[in-house]
């Protein structure tokens, strides 16, 4: 005799919802494994679009401020290939765009796409700070350019004024010397400590912004010109003299070994005799312009 068992539609009900609720919770993982997927390959985009936009408004940026210099030319080298990296993504993108209109979905596909869409922007996302990294190194070594020949004017105009306060009857020329100290505190403060910094100059100079790298040099080296042309003038020092002493400036040390000097001087005087260089040395520390010690043992 068969048994007849008896099923309220209470547990119907629940056995059929339990069914139903399993069989959501299953598309449910699928559909959040594919939104993180989505939202994963977002984000990577997102980085590589804001990288390669700063990248770019940088580059910009630079090939005006450098505008007809060395350095011009290697931002031109720069600028090609930020547009390789811009063209091989467009490609990119409408190659996917077409296959994925024609294409049947299912996890196994969306993982591959992923996969390939994560190994090209990774790769462009390296390329791209490889190219900041080189457009910040080529910034940074050519304002530290500008900033060694500051320097070079700075120590030289200094030890002018020292010269003058020692002289009150001169008193008229330290004022000549004061403002041309003032004109390069001017100059240093205006320089862009950061390749960042160049967003702010152009938004506060546009129209005196393309070139000004190359206008800035031409500045320091026309005051050069003027307090070698002013300490000749009044007979502070002579035009060997000053030429030598702007080249121990330029090493930016305050101590050498005379024979180190020497060997230094005719590196970058090769015309210069050892005697013709000594009695240089020799008549600027004579004038006060630095000292020569002597050390036994």
């Amino acid at each position: 005799m068969e048994s007849v068992k008896t099923v309220n539609l209470e547990d119907l009900s629940k056995i059929f919802l339990s069914g139903w609720i399993q069989t959501l919770e299953k598309r449910k993982q699928i559909l959040d494994t594919f939104t993180g997927i989505v939202k994963d390959i977002d984000n990577r985009e997102g980085e590589f679009l804001r990288l390669f936009l700063e990248l770019e408004d940088l580059n910009e940026k630079m090939l005006l401020y450098f505008y007809e210099t060395d350095v011009h030319e290697k931002m031109q080298v720069i600028r090609q290939s930020i547009e390789r990296v811009k063209s091989e993504y467009e490609r990119k993108g409408y190659s996917l765009k077409e296959e994925i209109a024609n294409t049947k979905f299912d996890k196994e596909k969306l993982n591959e796409y992923y996969k390939e869409l994560c190994s090209f922007l990774d790769a462009e996302i390296k390329s791209v700070k490889n190219e900041m990294e080189c457009q910040r190194g080529i910034f940074n070594e050519s304002i530290n350019r500008i900033k060694d020949e500051l320097a070079v004017v700075r120590r030289l105009i200094s030890t002018l004024i020292r010269k003058f306060e020692r002289n009150p009857e001169k008193s008229d020329l330290g004022k000549f010397l004061t403002l041309k100290q003032e004109q390069i505190k001017e100059i240093g403060s205006e320089l862009p400590s950061q390749v960042e910094d160049l967003k702010k100059i152009y938004e506060k100079n546009k129209e005196s912004f393309k070139g000004l790298y190359k206008r800035t040099r031409s500045n320091i080296s026309l005051l050069r010109e003027d307090l070698r042309g002013f300490a000749i003038k009044n007979g502070l020092i002579e035009e060997k003299e000053i030429v030598v002493l702007e080249i121990i400036y330029e090493t930016s040390k305050k101590e050498f070994e005379f024979n180190e000097i020497l060997e230094h001087l005719k590196e970058k005087m090769p015309e210069i005799s050892d005697e013709k260089a000594q009695n240089i040395l020799l008549s600027l520390s004579r004038k006060g312009f630095f000292v020569l010690k002597i050390f036994t043992d």
